[in-house]
């Protein structure tokens, strides 16, 4: 009797030290995915640590192979190279993370990454698809996963780790709510910097832990976090630099953007005249001034901006900007400016000048001036200078203004969490979701999973 009930209770035993008997096969299932789309070299190579399967999407038949796989681009088709033996599919090849209690990744010869192209290392699953001059590679993970190649792309992993913790919830909302709008996201700024598992630092891995699965929503929902580099003191709501109005994204104060190494704060950049007269006027008309109207009360964004040009013949003409919303004024003038916040000062040409009825006016700018000469004939200028008669000399003085100064502060677009500002509030002892419920009006911080 007493030996049978020793097997009874063994068995059980047996059963639980291997909970993944039977698994080696398993894919490996992401509970909430999110897909990346990496740019690679025309041919490359992957190598795989840990369990994987490689799948002919055409069939859906694996390919038996061992360590490594050269994908290579024939027109219209993946090639894939496993031991010296070509397999060739119509759509692509899949390589399929399985469920392990190792750590799994893939390791890309050749990825774009800027200008250059790495070895890159990457955890989850990819999966190649054909291309017209290469191919489309895929890289499929948990949202956790992705953070952590996230999070020290976007903010230096030096920094304070409540800050940290910030950038890993706004980095969680930002992949959560583009997956729901898309079918993918980049590994560029044009979503959010990604460098898969080479990218990451141990201290950011730690905040994407220390805030797993945490969101920042508001009524029920995970909010679009956007955020930027620096605010220059203030954020902006979102309906004055894009089109819509969100509830969560409203202008606040930001004192704490302001710190000795943030250079973004404030900043001037020198536009040259003839590079804003290309892209507002084309050829043969001259810039002679650029004005703000109009620009937010609280954050100072300029939102409505005129340029003026002349002509040789003097005739004017007026360029109303923005022609979109006004976060395109970073690019309207032909050189990138860091954010909307700026105002505009020409080079020095103010001169005096005498008008018809004999008064004496201030004048920024000569070029397109009708003047009469002693002898009752009138000429109009269109010289890059002209010849002024002081009490004392002649001196040669510019038309117009050679360059455009314009001063501004913060970088980015000004909307939700500033980057350096969440740097800031934790060194002044925040924190993260307080970092996070300053920057998003309105919102709670909560776990979903």
């Amino acid at each position: 009797m007493m030996k049978r009930l020793l097997l009874i209770l063994f068995l059980p035993l047996l059963i639980l030290a291997n909970p993944l008997e039977g698994q080696a096969n398993t894919v490996r299932d992401y509970a909430t995915p999110v897909k990346v789309k990496l740019v690679p070299s025309i041919n490359f190579n992957v190598k795989t640590t840990g369990p994987y399967r490689l799948l002919n999407v055409d069939n859906q038949k694996e390919v038996s192979f061992s360590g490594e796989v050269q994908f290579r681009h024939t027109p219209n088709q993946v090639t894939a190279r496993v031991n010296g033996r070509d397999f060739t599919s119509n759509r692509g090849f899949e390589l399929q993370e399985l469920v392990s209690v190792e750590q799994n990744f893939t390791t890309v010869s050749s990825i774009q990454q800027g200008s250059n192209f790495n070895t890159v290392e990457y955890r989850g699953s990819l999966k190649v698809e054909p291309g017209a001059s290469r191919l489309t590679l895929f890289n499929t993970l948990d949202i956790e996963d992705y953070i952590q190649g996230v999070v020290p792309k976007e903010m230096p992993a030096s920094w304070h780790l409540e800050a940290l913790k910030a950038q890993a919830i706004a980095a969680r909302n930002y992949a959560y709510v583009q997956m729901g709008l898309s079918d993918h996201m980049v590994d560029t700024v044009t979503n959010q910097v990604y460098g898969g598992k080479s990218g990451e630092h141990t201290r950011a891995n730690e905040a994407v832990r220390a805030t797993r699965g945490q969101y920042a929503t508001a009524n029920g929902k995970v909010i679009n976090a956007f955020f930027h580099s620096s605010s220059g003191g203030h954020t902006e709501n979102s309906e004055n630099v894009w089109s819509s109005a969100l509830s969560y994204i409203k202008a606040v104060p930001d004192p704490y953007d302001v710190h000795p190494s943030n250079t973004n704060n404030a900043w001037t950049t020198q536009i040259q005249r003839s590079t804003i007269e290309q892209r507002l006027f084309g050829t043969g008309v001259r810039l002679v001034d650029v004005k703000v109207d109009s620009r937010t009360p609280n954050a100072k964004s300029v939102q409505k901006v005129t340029a003026t040009g002349v002509r040789a013949n003097g005739e004017k003409v007026t360029v109303q900007l923005p022609s979109g919303t006004p976060d395109s004024l970073r690019s309207a003038f032909g050189s990138s400016l860091k954010s909307i916040n700026f105002t505009v000062k020409p080079s020095p040409s103010t001169v005096q000048v005498r008008t018809a009825n004999g008064s004496i006016q201030n004048v920024n700018h000569l070029y397109g001036a009708k003047v009469q000469t002693g002898d009752g004939k009138q000429s109009t200028i269109i010289a890059d200078e002209v010849k002024v008669r002081t009490a004392s000399s002649t001196v040669n003085q510019p038309t117009s203004s050679a360059t455009y100064s314009f001063e501004g502060g913060g970088w980015g677009h000004r909307l939700g969490m500033s980057q350096w500002g969440a740097r800031g509030m934790a060194e002044a002892g925040k924190k993260y979701d307080e970092i996070l419920k300053h920057y998003y009006t309105g919102i709670r911080v909560e776990t979903l999973r």
